[in-house]
Formats: structure tokens, C-alpha cells, sequence
């Protein structure tokens, strides 16, 4: 699985890689810029992300305008709705608001910090990455 974490906090960024690379190649960057840009060439050069991690509070694009600039990339590489990334928000924002904006940009699921192993494995199940 090729797996795309974008965090600005570098202890949180660390964490995630540290739960995750046990079930693919992880790859990090610290702002929704960099995001967009990584899932660009991935798209480009065919070799697209399975999952990604996404931070909402980032510098240069928070992670909602990262949300929707990836799901358009998608879109415009043509990649079919079940072949799409898997995206998982990633956030200590709660509030109904901002769980709302994200299922509506097509996040694939919303984990609220402090993050624990057990709850992304649980969220990686569902989404059928692990078995």
C-alpha cells in the first residue's frame, strides 16, 4: 500500500508514520501544498496513493481545500470512483461543522486526535486496506 501523511506537527507526523509503515510505504510532507503537488505527480506518474492521512489545521492549504484539490485531480486523471485514495481527516477539530465539510468533500472517514493505533485500525479495516 502506498500511503501519503500530510501533517504539519512534526511529532504528530512522525506518530502516524510510526503506526503505519508496517503496512506500506509512507511517504510525508508538512503542508496541503506539498499534499497536493505529491498526489499530482503520483497521478501522473501512475503510481497513485492508496490512502492518505490528512491534517485539517495546515499552513498554505488546509486540509478541506487539500480534500476537494485532490478529489479533482482525480477526477481530471479519470481514476474510477472505487480506485480513488482512500482519505482519512485527521484533526482535533470535533465540531459538527467541520466532520460535515469533510464527508462532503468525499473524506473516507474523520478520526478526531489524541490519534491511537487501535482507532486507525479499526477505520483501515472498514475501508478494506487491512485485512
Amino acid at each position: 500500500m502506498k500511503i501519503l501523511i500530510a501533517e504539519d506537527d512534526p511529532g504528530s507526523n512522525r506518530l502516524l508514520s510510526s503506526m503505519l509503515y508496517q503496512y506500506g510505504e509512507c511517504l510525508s510532507v508538512n503542508n496541503g501544498l506539498s499534499a497536493v503537488e505529491t498526489v499530482s505527480q503520483a497521478l501522473i506518474d501512475k503510481k497513485p496513493f492508496n490512502l492518505i492521512m490528512l491534517d485539517i489545521m495546515m499552513p498554505k492549504l488546509d486540509g478541506h481545500a487539500c480534500l476537494k484539490k485532490i478529489r479533482e485531480l482525480e477526477k481530471e486523471h479519470k481514476v474510477e470512483k472505487s480506485a480513488s485514495a482512500k482519505i482519512i481527516m485527521i484533526t482535533a477539530l470535533s465540531d459538527k461543522k467541520n466532520v460535515l465539510e469533510a464527508f462532503k468533500g468525499s473524506s473516507n472517514a474523520y478520526i478526531v486526535k489524541p490519534v491511537i493505533k487501535e482507532k486507525i485500525e479499526k477505520e483501515l479495516k472498514k475501508l478494506n486496506l487491512i485485512g
